[in-house]
């Protein structure tokens, strides 16, 4: 019998489904569905090319109904380890991924925010500390990263221990599969054992369209990460591999 695979690692976004919670109404619409590529296309995607580690499969999760031209337009940005998926659920991809397969790691990811460079080389590390203590399940986070907001062009220093970005580790020896998705980001660490990285790992965006995020933290020099020229849209044209070398030093103790 051949040896079960340590571990599959997904990075999972929920890129175009329908979200149940209030205020989400106009996520169906395909301005919406436009606006929101722009920003993957912008911040998302090109942090996730960038990772040191490619060992993970990232599944962009829509629902079953895009028009063909949205189709063709994502299938763009799919590659060996980039899939997009039409089931109208996010865990869809994985499950029939897992044959042979001792460990499930999920990571989550929204389709308009940032990783740093390390992000998934940190998230393994983590998980390889999980495996030495034997339990079924282990909620991993960052503690530490940026808000940028577009509208005002400012960038803040955040710590929170609970924002959108862990990960679950599960033993499928131990337990059934579950996702990062199966609760609410904020309560993971309340079902299961939790690990904290204390790095800068993340940047959130905000932005008119994003209905969960308002901006706060410490305020950071945003002329160090920006080329001269931004985008004629608007965006400012960030030089994301700068904002983790220019953290402030306390960002990466």
């Amino acid at each position: 019998m051949a040896e079960a695979a340590p571990f599959r690692h997904f990075l999972l976004t929920r890129f175009y489904l329908q979200n149940p919670g209030a205020g989400y109404d106009g996520t169906q619409q395909l301005d919406w569905l436009e606006e929101r590529i722009r920003l993957f296309e912008t911040f998302c995607y090109p942090s996730v090319m960038a990772q040191t580690e490619q060992n993970f499969t990232w599944l962009l999760a829509c629902r079953k109904r895009v028009p063909r031209a949205y189709r063709k337009r994502l299938a763009a940005f799919e590659r060996e380890n980039v899939v997009v998926t039409y089931k109208n659920r996010t865990f869809a991809g994985v499950e029939k991924r897992l044959k042979k397969t001792r460990y499930l790691i999920t990571s989550r990811l929204d389709n308009d925010d940032v990783i740093c460079p390390h992000y998934i080389e940190r998230v393994q590390a983590a998980f390889h500390k999980y495996r030495a203590t034997g339990a079924p399940t282990t909620v991993q986070n960052f503690g530490r990263g940026y808000m940028l907001d577009l509208a005002s062009g400012r960038l803040f220093s955040m710590e929170s221990k609970n924002r959108q970005y862990g990960s679950l580790f599960v033993d499928l020896h131990q337990h059934k599969p579950l996702s990062v998705y199966h609760r609410d980001h904020a309560l993971l660490h309340l079902e299961h054992p939790f690990m904290l990285d204390d790095h800068a790992a993340w940047m959130t965006v905000v932005h008119e369209n994003n209905v969960a995020n308002s901006f706060r933290g410490r305020e950071q020099d945003l002329k160090r990460h920006v080329v001269a020229s931004p985008h004629e849209n608007g965006t400012p044209t960030v030089q994301w591999e700068r904002i983790w070398e220019c953290a402030r030093p306390e960002l990466h103790r």
